[in-house]
């Protein structure tokens, strides 16, 4: 993820600050396709990756144009469940994409497939595990 990403990343993170937030955010790349209705009753659809994740939705990168409040369906590439969205927000256009946020028609926590930390969680408290005690060579002859 670029820089310009991860400054927008976090710009929402403050726009929609953690006193706000419903649900834990996760930062992880699940690919997914959405699938945005055309006027003629077919539809468009784009294979991409989220960059965060809530039960309420995600964050994930459009290289198709998008506008708030439309309507469009996301499938779960993993387990091809599908759930309606609205987009919510549209961010920064770097490296061919866009930022855009997406909201659930309802609550679905599941639909990641992932565990969300306890609301207490703070990453910053993660111990990366100890490094194995290196051999020391023998002395004895």
């Amino acid at each position: 993820m670029s820089d310009t990403m991860k400054g927008s990343v976090a710009k929402l993170a403050d726009e929609y600050g953690s006193s706000r937030r419903r649900t834990q955010r996760v930062k992880i790349a699940i690919p997914v396709t959405v699938r945005i209705p055309k006027a003629n009753a077919s539809f468009y659809e784009e294979a991409t990756e989220t960059v965060v994740v809530n039960a309420h939705g995600c964050l994930a990168l459009f290289a198709v144009p998008l506008a708030t409040g439309q309507q469009v369906r996301i499938i779960n590439s993993k387990s091809s469940e599908e759930r309606e969205c609205a987009v919510v927000w549209i961010g920064q256009f770097n490296e061919g994409k866009r930022e855009v946020g997406l909201e659930f028609s309802e609550p679905a926590p599941r639909f990641w497939r992932i565990t969300f930390p306890p609301e207490d969680w703070n990453p910053a408290d993660r111990k990366l595990p100890a490094a194995p005690p290196v051999p020391q060579p023998s002395t004895s002859k």
